[in-house]
């Protein structure tokens, strides 16, 4: 597969997964249906579904089924005035792209850096994870009846998930400061064991790292975006 090959694909909303083959990347491309088309960043995606349903669930917003490597985005019946039909779609489709994926728990920082709202982008990766928010608020209730010890365990989730903002934050800078397009759209192509690595690597390194283009995902964004020019 060509550079330019990546770089078309790229645009249409395919990203290549954490262990996924170029025969299998290849193969999952060329078998999508065209559906309607939805923009994020750069990418024109249109073989994504998009159905409204009613099993949305009340704590979910919408939500997206992955299998078999394809991707499914239901919206619920009745939009929430919190939220925007756009930023809802927006959020759902960084699931659908990233489909080929494994799990990686720097998704939800991924889907909802794309919020409008300050508090959304910094407290909606925070209760991802559905035992962290569910702690959080039965313990929450309990303080005034056992006060300063579930106190302290109220700081175990924050503990928990504050490893993970470091690492998010500190690549999404750093990949900042290597390109010219917006961090958010080239921290998609990133695996979890990329956001690990990159953490501990300085801005010359992972540049270094990107340009072996030793998996395809690297070969992707070298391809379609630019490094600064002033970097040496």
């Amino acid at each position: 597969m060509t550079d330019e090959g990546l770089y078309q694909l790229l645009l249409k909303g395919y990203i290549p997964g954490d262990a996924e083959s170029e025969s299998a990347f290849l193969k999952r491309t060329a078998s999508q249906q065209l559906l309607s088309s939805y923009a994020l960043f750069s990418m024109n995606i249109d073989w994504v579904p998009v159905e409204v349903g009613a099993d949305v669930r009340f704590f979910e917003g919408a939500y997206t089924e992955i299998g078999d490597q394809k991707a499914k985005i239901t919206l619920p019946k009745k939009l929430s005035p919190l939220v925007s039909m756009n930023e809802l779609i927006s959020h759902e489709l960084v699931h659908a792209v990233r489909c080929g994926f494994n799990d990686s728990p720097y998704e939800e920082f991924l889907a909802y850096a794309l919020s409008k709202r300050g508090y959304r982008r910094w407290m909606g990766p925070f209760f991802s994870p559905l035992w962290v928010g569910v702690f959080f608020i039965l313990v929450a209730l309990l303080v005034p009846l056992f006060s300063w010890f579930l106190l302290l365990l109220l700081l175990l989730p924050a503990f928990f998930m504050s490893r993970y903002y470091f690492v998010f934050y500190r690549v999404k800078a750093r990949i900042a400061s290597l390109f010219v397009e917006d961090p958010r759209e080239i921290l998609l192509l990133l695996s979890g064991s990329d956001f690990l690595k990159f953490s501990r690597m300085c801005t010359k390194r992972i540049k270094q790292a990107l340009l072996s283009k030793k998996c395809l995902r690297f070969r992707q964004i070298c391809a379609s975006f630019t490094f600064r020019p002033d970097l040496k």
